[in-house]
């Protein structure tokens, strides 16, 4: 059985994930400094948050990072 802790970590990361989602499908373009305030994320943070959905094959990037733009592989 889970403790409620590793529940609210759990449902805390699906969330900031699904969030980090639904702003590049809204905003293909956005950069990594506007997803950590809109999230309330260091940039580090929502690196690593990145680099797990890019692992996961949920997200990926196309073009350089000036000028290239997230695309949802969902």
């Amino acid at each position: 059985m889970k403790s409620s802790e590793e529940t609210t970590l759990k449902t805390s990361k699906e969330k900031t994930t699904q969030k980090i989602i639904n702003l590049m499908t809204k905003n293909p373009d956005i950069s990594i400094e506007q997803l950590a305030s809109l999230c309330s994320l260091t940039r580090d943070g929502i690196n690593w948050q990145i680099r797990k959905l890019k692992e996961s094959g949920k997200i990926r990037r196309v073009g350089p990072d000036k000028g290239g733009h997230w695309e949802i592989c969902e």
